[in-house]
Order: structure tokens, then sequence, then C-alpha cells
């Protein structure tokens, strides 16, 4: 049998052991899925951050009774459905996932196959993974000098709504051949593990069911049953030994048994079961023998509203049943696809209450606040940092920087020994000073330098043609053996 899993959806719960047919009995146990990921019932998933943590959880509870079942013995499948795709993860002892959960929703399933090939799945784990805010419009006072206050004003921006419109086809494109060699009535199946509907959703009616496609060849229809299998086991006929000795597509015929392990043989055509409009029945479109029935729609042999009532969520089969063992070809790929008006939106939105701070020197308000104030007490770059936390339990923070300034110093030097040329200005301002200059900051009347140069000169020339109409505050700074001393001159921009 073989398997390939669906990004759809949300949970459904269930537990199922696959036992292989071995020698020895198996030893029966149970795994499951923990996570360090808060469970949110009315979300029925858990929800968490970057970094959340997925592991196994296993009981061998017949441990030794015929053979050891250990971790390290034992393999782990791990597949992880998300807007990205679907992604396994698979290997000896790996009963944990270090694969780091990003933003979005993800549906994790697990299979566990212990040393004698015997296999227990665990109920399909929903995890939403908060996603980031922006802390746009957060500001604190640019400068200050020592003994000032700092005004600290935080805003979070939740992110938009996530949203994944899950599409309702599932494709398997495993390949495998019919080779019965001697054995005749031989099943095999091509499966779907829908895990992402709502829980308990069902098909309700036929158009539920949009279509069910194979592309595959077959040496005589006549020898070939085709059933689609719902979760809880009921079967619908797609098709029915009819056609005598018509082909599906262009197989090999060969009196030997079918070379699978020389590679896949012949041409495969599309065939689809749907009951919208299509060509009738297949047995209606037959032609001679060996001639192959041609590729398109058909009417499936039953009504798939033979399935009224079966759960969506689950395992879906193609089946097909080879009643000769002459009979050989190739299936391809199958398909499986609902109809949109049962296609699935998982969506959610982080939000943020009063959880809310900051952080840094001589902070003025403890607890909760989104706006503060400080007073620094360290001269030079002081860092403030605001933090807000989600309703997922995420925390996530911006770092902010205070300029703090010597409180000596400032306007140390008379008028008259520092220059500021023309003034109002249009594009070039000449600063000119008795002691050399080492930067130059030009602030707006909201605080916020718009300039800053470095210079080791006396005299500078600074270019301010891109700067805005109005008044400006130059902020001249001279390091000196006694520390940073501080001038400040204002002036007008054209």
């Amino acid at each position: 049998m073989m398997l390939v899993s669906v990004l759809l959806g949300t949970v459904a719960f269930s537990q199922e052991t696959l036992w292989d047919e071995n020698e020895m009995p198996c030893q029966e146990y149970s795994v499951g899925i923990t996570t360090d990921a808060q469970y949110n019932e009315s979300e029925n998933a858990y929800l968490g951050c970057h970094g959340t943590t997925v592991s196994a959880q296993i009981n061998f509870s017949h441990n030794n009774e015929n053979y050891e079942q250990t971790i390290d013995n034992t393999n782990f499948s791990w597949k992880v459905l998300g807007s990205n795709g679907t992604q396994i993860f698979s290997g000896l002892g790996m009963d944990e996932l270090s694969e780091p959960f990003e933003q979005g929703v993800y549906f994790v399933t697990l299979a566990a196959t212990d040393a004698n090939g015997c296999q227990v799945l665990a109920d399909t784990l929903v995890l939403y993974i908060s996603v980031p805010p922006t802390f746009t419009g957060t500001t604190v006072t640019h400068s200050v000098y020592l003994g000032d206050t700092v005004e600290l004003n935080g805003i979070v921006v939740p992110a938009d709504e996530w949203q994944i419109d899950m599409s309702t086809v599932s494709v398997n494109n495993e390949r495998f051949c019919f080779n019965n060699g001697e054995n005749a009535n031989v099943e095999q199946s091509s499966c779907f593990d829908f895990v992402g509907f709502a829980p308990n959703l069902t098909i309700t009616s036929a158009d539920d069911i949009q279509s069910v496609g194979v592309n595959m060849n077959h040496s005589y229809t006549n020898d070939l049953d085709v059933y689609l299998q719902c979760p809880d086991g009921r079967r619908v006929s797609l098709f029915s030994q009819s056609c005598g000795g018509a082909y599906f597509g262009e197989p090999t015929d060969l009196d030997e048994p079918y070379p699978c392990d020389d590679g896949w043989v012949g041409i495969g055509y599309d065939y689809y079961w749907t009951e919208g409009e299509n060509n009738g029945l297949m047995s209606e479109n037959c032609q001679a023998n060996c001639i192959p029935l041609p590729s398109g729609n058909y009417n499936p042999v039953g009504n798939f509203s033979e399935l009224i009532g079966c759960p969506i969520n689950g395992e879906w089969c193609i089946v097909f049943v080879n009643h000769h063992f002459a009979s050989y070809g190739t299936v391809f790929g199958t398909e499986l696809n609902f109809a949109d008006n049962i296609r699935p939106t998982i969506s959610f939105q982080n939000t943020y209450s009063n959880e809310m701070w900051w952080e840094g020197e001589s902070i003025l308000n403890d607890g909760y606040v989104a706006n503060n104030f400080a007073v620094p007490t360290t001269v030079g770059q002081v860092e403030y940092t605001f933090s807000a936390t989600d309703n997922f339990g995420c925390t996530y923070d911006t770092t902010l920087y205070v300029n703090v300034l010597p409180a000596t110093g400032i306007d140390e030097i008379p008028d008259d020994d520092i220059l500021l040329f023309p003034n109002p200005v249009n594009d070039m301002l000449t600063i000119s000073s008795s002691e050399a200059i080492s930067e130059i900051e030009i602030v707006n009347d909201r605080g916020q330098v718009v300039r800053r140069f470095d210079v080791n000169v006396s005299t500078a020339a600074c270019n301010v043609s891109e700067l805005a109409s109005g008044v400006y505050v130059v902020r001249i700074y001279n390091q000196v053996a006694e520390g940073l001393v501080v001038w400040q001159r204002k002036f007008v921009k054209e």
C-alpha cells in the first residue's frame, strides 16, 4: 500500500494499528505526539511560537515478550504538512523533530515501526505558529542631557490574519505495476491520507466527490476491477470487468512476468470517473480487442452517493483488483478531487492585550504599560527595549537607543565663538568654532536627528539643501581632555 498525505484543514483524531505479517508475532505498543505548545480547545489546535518542539511519546507496553523494542531500534517517520507542501523526516531513533517551525499552520503525523516491522500511527497534531508583529510607531526621545526625562512610547502592530485556502485535490505520483505472477485476485491500492477537513465532516451528496483519476495502462480490461474506498471501509465501483480484450492505455503485453524491475513500460492514459459531464460508462465506449479505451471522463459503475456519511478525514484509497495472473500494466499516478464547496479555509490572527512593557535604565513605571518614562544615568548610547506578548504566549520585542549627553559643557563657549552662516540658509551651512569640531548633528523640531557629520576641523560646511523648510538645531560636539563638550545653535532652513 502506498500513502500520500494531503495538506488540508484541521485535525482528525484517530488511532490505527497496522501489523505486518511477520513470522514473529508483534508486540502491541502505542505512540503519540507531544509538543511544548499549548492546546486551545476553541481552535482545536496547539498554539506555539517559533522554536516550538514536537516529539514522540512511545510506550512499549509488551517489551521483551517476543523481542526487544527500544527508541533506538524503532524507525520514526514524520510528515509535516504546511503551506509550503509536505516534508518527510524519518530515521531510526528520530523521536523528536529538530526542524524549527516557522509561522503558519502545520499538520504533523507520525508512524513508528519497531524492529519487527510492526507499525503504529499517532493521532494527527495540528499546530499554529505565531506570526511576529511589527513595532511601527514605537519611539523614544532621541537625545537628552544627563538627568533629563526620556519619553518611551510603545506600539505593537499585529500581523494580518494568517489564512490558507487549502487544496481539495490530492495527487499520488507513486507508481506501481500489476505483477501478479501466478496469483489472481490481488488487491493493490493507491491511497491518500486526508487530515485537514473540519472534524466530523462527512460526504453529504454525490457532488462532494468531483472526480477520481488515474494515469495507467493495463492489458485486458475484462480482468480488472477498480474501486474508490472511503475511510470507513465502504467502496463504490468505478470500473468492473468489461470491454473484453480492450486495453487501458498502451501496455506492454508479455508472455513472461511483467518486468517491473527493469523500469516502467508502456504508456499511461488519463482516465477520470465523475458524476458530472462525461462520456458515460467505460463499457459503453469499448472498442476492439487490444485497442486502448480512450482517455477522458466516465461515469463510475456505482454512484458516489453510496459513500454518503463517509468521513472526509482519513485514508481514501483507489483499489485495483487484478483477476488474472497473466494481465499486466502500470499505474503511474492517481488523483482524488473533492468539490470546491467543501474547501476548508484555515485562518488565525495573533492579538495583543495589555502584556506590553519597557525595560532599560532607570524606568520610572513598573508593570504592563506601553507608554513610560526613564531618567538615564549613563552618558552615551543607552538602550530601551519594548516587549509585547500575544495570545499564543509568544513574546516579541524591539530595541531603540537614546543618545544621552553630559549635563556639563553646554554653551560653555560664548556665542561669539560659535558662528553659523548664512542664517537663514538655502543649501550650504557653514559652522565655525574656536575649538576643533568632532561631530555635528542637525535635529528637527520633533527631536529627530536628520543629518550627522563626522568632522575634525574648526570650520565645517554642511549641505542642507534636501532638508524641508523649518527651524532646526545644530548640536556641535567637541572631544576634549575633560570629556565631551556640546554646543547648540538654531538655524532656519528656507
